[in-house]
């Protein structure tokens, strides 16, 4: 079990590095990035400013609030493009073949496919201005914020975003049986980015609110980890609620990956 973690540990510096390296070629496509990021909040920020402008609230959130979850759910998707490139890069590798090396080196292949792209620079790079922007303009005093229900909500995030890595692999796994699954995968990130990064959770109708966590879990780690950052909801049911998705979609994820693999190595031999 040990030498397991250390040789995951391995590769995932080993490929954190190679990233690094391939991501600073280009200064050029490193400005253009940073600026889109930044021009796109900024805009977003404007466009929520102009909502309140009208109403004091949205969903029982305030402009306040509404930027601290605009905050998390920038935070979900610049982690979510670290999560969609390895498994679009999974898709790939399934079509042209190059999985066949993964599965002969000694290491778990489910583990080097999840994580065989680590963008730390890039995702710090786009990531950090655009903000420290939307952390500038949050009056932290007026938030409903305790340390307990800080922590609690950034670890209903960190659960939120392994969800979402289990879920998408199994969206990408039809590729094992028919050849392709980007289409099915694109509709399911679409799906799970959508239902998130947009309405709050309290102003979720309770049917969409079961479909968003257990089916396409997409709310947990940006509406229910601020929710429950904010005091709005009960952190130990939604803390348990998440912890219970987790398990179902890693479980679920694994039996369908020995599945697949047994398709590929059959269908290959």
């Amino acid at each position: 079990m040990m030498q397991s973690v250390f040789d995951n540990t391995k590769i995932l510096l080993a490929n954190i590095k190679y990233t690094f390296q391939t991501e600073t070629a280009y200064r050029i496509g490193n400005l253009v990035s940073v600026f889109s990021t930044f021009f796109y909040t900024i805009t977003y920020l404007v466009f929520i400013d102009v909502i309140f402008s009208n109403v004091d609230t949205v969903a029982g959130y305030s402009l306040n609030e509404m930027n601290f979850f605009f905050l998390l759910s920038q935070v979900t998707a610049y982690t979510f493009f670290i999560i969609n490139d390895n498994i679009s890069k999974l898709i790939e590798s399934v079509n042209s073949g190059n999985l066949d090396l993964i599965l002969t080196k000694p290491v778990s292949s489910l583990f080097y496919t999840s994580f065989s792209k680590i963008r730390v620079y890039s995702m710090t790079r786009d990531m950090l201005p655009p903000l420290l922007a939307v952390i500038f303009i949050i009056n932290w005093s007026e938030l409903n914020l305790s340390i307990t229900s800080l922590m609690l909500g950034i670890l209903i995030l960190i659960l939120g975003m392994l969800i979402a890595q289990a879920f998408l692999t199994i969206c990408a796994l039809p590729v094992f049986w028919i050849g392709e699954s980007k289409q099915l995968f694109n509709v399911a990130q679409d799906s799970w980015f959508a239902s998130g990064a947009t309405v709050p959770f309290e102003g979720i109708p309770s049917f969409l609110k079961f479909t968003f966590i257990f089916l396409i879990p997409g709310i947990i780690p940006s509406a229910l980890a601020t929710s429950v950052a904010l005091g709005k909801s009960d952190a130990l049911t939604a803390l348990g609620v998440s912890f219970f998705v987790l398990i179902i979609f890693f479980v679920l994820r694994s039996i369908l990956w020995r599945i697949a693999l047994k398709n590929y190595t059959s269908a290959s031999s």
